[in-house]
């Protein structure tokens, strides 16, 4: 639909830079050799599915140990990827269930610390959890965190270790 009639709606794939793929991700990111700047997946599981339990006994194939491995590796090594989900503030927590995904994903990779590799931010009922091989710099971290405090909507979640033991606290405590 966006490469046809709603071409001029979308308004997005004509950025600069930014090619529009149709396919089914995971099977994407495997069988292709180019490494991105960028891996987004936003809202891709139901809320039906996930608030009526679907996946209490059987997994969702997008998240996984080695998917998040997958997703890893599609990006470059300072590359970024972010998953949108339901930020359900009741359980199930499926924000918190993708970040323990993805801290044992990177430990399974040999990082001693996921913690700085990991940022979630949460708006309403969705969070935002980017995650990349490298540690998130106290640059970046401090540039997400002064979006929050300037966007009402917005809430730190997690906040990557990246400082201090003294600064880590009260960046968390704000």
């Amino acid at each position: 639909l966006v490469n046809g009639p709603y071409r001029a709606f979308a308004g997005w794939p004509d950025w600069p830079g930014v090619t529009l793929i149709r396919a089914e991700g995971r099977e994407f990111v495997r069988n292709h050799s180019q490494r991105f700047d960028t891996l987004m997946m936003s809202g891709v599981d139901t809320f039906a599915a996930l608030n009526s339990g679907a996946y209490v006994l059987s997994e969702n194939y997008l998240y996984t140990v080695e998917a998040i491995g997958d997703y890893l590796d599609a990006v470059k090594d300072d590359g970024v990827v972010a998953i949108y989900r339901w930020f359900f503030h009741q359980q199930p927590r499926e924000s918190l269930r993708l970040a323990n995904l993805v801290a044992s994903a990177l430990e399974a990779r040999g990082v001693s610390d996921a913690r700085a590799h990991l940022m979630v931010i949460g708006e309403g009922d969705w969070a935002a959890t980017l995650f990349r091989k490298t540690p998130f710099t106290s640059a970046e971290v401090r540039t997400a965190l002064d979006i929050v405090a300037s966007t009402p909507e917005l809430a730190m979640v997690h906040v990557p270790r990246v400082f201090s033991s003294q600064e880590q606290e009260a960046v968390e405590a704000q």
